[in-house]
C-alpha cells in the first residue's frame, strides 16, 4: 500500500501553517492508506459526515471530484440525473 492523496505541496503547506495535528497523522500513519478512513473525516451523526481539515485539505481532495465517470465509479452522492463533466468543473470552480 502506498500514501494516498498527500503531495509535498500538501506537507509543506501544512508546515507553514504549523498544523501539527496534520502532521502528526501523516507521520503516525506514513500518510492516508487506501484501506484506512480519512483521519479528519468526522461522523457528526445521522450518517452525515464533515471533514475537520476542509480549509487546508489535501490537493487531492480540492480536485475530487474529477469527471461524472469518476464519481459514477466512487458512487458519489452528488451526481445528479443528466450532469455533465462541465457541471462538475462548474460546481468544483474549475474551468473545461
Amino acid at each position: 500500500m502506498e500514501r494516498l492523496g498527500i503531495s509535498d505541496a500538501d506537507m509543506a503547506r501544512w508546515r507553514q501553517e504549523g498544523r501539527q495535528d496534520i502532521l502528526a497523522q501523516v507521520d503516525k500513519q506514513r500518510g492516508w492508506r487506501e484501506t484506512d478512513p480519512c483521519p479528519f473525516l468526522l461522523d457528526v451523526g445521522n450518517d452525515v459526515h464533515t471533514c475537520t481539515i476542509y480549509d487546508t485539505r489535501p490537493e487531492t481532495c480540492q480536485e475530487y471530484p474529477i469527471a461524472t465517470i469518476h464519481m459514477k465509479f466512487v458512487d458519489c452522492e452528488m451526481l445528479e440525473p443528466g450532469d455533465t463533466d462541465a457541471d462538475v468543473a462548474r460546481f468544483m470552480g474549475r474551468s473545461t
